[in-house]
């Protein structure tokens, strides 16, 4: 875990539980979160951020990539290898609950949702 230039050091918040092999590396980023329960190998890049979210619980391979995008979200419920990858993306927003293999991939949109369900 590394963290460069975050201004608001306070509201930077990490909270992993059971998790072997976590990685999460933010850079003049304003107020990221990253909350991992049980879940093995999560990846979290981020660049120039503002307010990045990423819950996972009980997943295995998680990877979020983001950069310069204000307000990206990601919340993973015991899914197998979701990845998403954005950039310069204004308020991205993806929800997945149960699936296996998700991939969602962003470059240069404003308001992107994906919501998945029990899908394979």
């Amino acid at each position: 875990m590394a963290a460069s230039g975050c201004k608001w050091l306070q509201k930077f918040k990490v909270v992993a539980s059971g998790c072997k092999w976590l990685q999460v590396v933010a850079s003049s980023c304003k107020w990221l979160q990253v909350v991992a329960s049980g879940c093995k190998w999560l990846q979290v890049v981020s660049g120039g951020c503002k307010w990045l979210q990423v819950v996972a619980s009980g997943c295995k391979w998680l990877q979020v990539v983001a950069s310069g995008c204000k307000w990206l979200q990601v919340v993973a419920s015991c899914c197998k290898l979701l990845q998403v990858v954005a950039r310069d993306c204004i308020w991205l927003q993806v929800v997945a609950s149960g699936c296996k293999w998700l991939q969602v991939v962003a470059s240069g949109c404003k308001w992107l949702q994906v919501v998945a369900s029990g899908c394979i």
